[in-house]
């Protein structure tokens, strides 16, 4: 990807989660297709939190801390390319001293779920209607199996903000506020295909 360039693909529409997928995806190219599927879970998750989904303009979307927002520039610094030089699904990088958690790979509209104490991440690759979707994530629980990338981060203050990388932290258009308790996880991430019309890119911050 050149300097300051976004990555072109259809946008999504959140609204139906009527998602295309990139030109790569199509043509059957893609670190996506050569991991495993997972089938259904057969335990739902206990409470889902689905008040929002945020999709970014065709790069990563970044989870900042709230000092790490004021110094986080997007396409208007190095912060951009330095997300988009993260090869995984996610990848951390340091600002004002906090980490910055980047979901790498192909853009994907994200939400975050909770169960129980658990967090989650979960980005939507494809998937046919709202309905099916929402299902989808309440049974999946129990069916994430062997995580594909792990990560460190460390959260240091209470309140997070996610953002579309290219944007400035303090003057993003489209911002997704969320409070993941300080301390030390491991992020594990896990594809998940529950159907051959859903599937799902799941992140799981684990206590370390």
């Amino acid at each position: 990807m050149q300097q300051g360039a976004y990555l072109i693909i259809k946008k999504p529409v959140l609204g139906s989660f009527d998602v295309a997928t990139s030109e790569m995806s199509k043509s059957g190219i893609g670190l996506r297709n050569i991991l495993p599927r997972s089938e259904p879970a057969q335990r739902p998750m206990s409470t889902i939190d689905k008040t929002k989904w945020i999709d970014s303009a065709g790069g990563p979307l970044v989870l900042l801390q709230a000092s790490s927002l004021k110094v986080w520039h997007g396409v208007f610094g190095a912060d951009y390319d330095d997300a988009c030089a993260i090869a995984g699904y996610t990848g951390v990088l340091r600002r004002e001293r906090h980490d910055v958690l980047v979901l790498g790979a192909d853009p994907m509209p994200t939400a975050h779920f909770k169960d129980a104490e658990e967090l989650f991440l979960v980005r939507l690759y494809t998937g046919p209607g709202d309905e099916a979707v929402i299902e989808s994530i309440a049974t999946m629980r129990g069916a994430l199996n062997k995580a594909i990338e792990e990560v460190d981060l460390e959260i240091v203050e209470g309140n997070q903000t996610i953002i579309d990388s290219g944007a400035d932290g303090q003057n993003a258009d489209e911002r997704f506020e969320l409070s993941i308790p300080p301390g030390k996880y491991r992020v594990l991430t896990f594809d998940y295909d529950p159907s051959s019309e859903i599937s799902l890119i799941v992140h799981q911050f684990i206590r370390s």
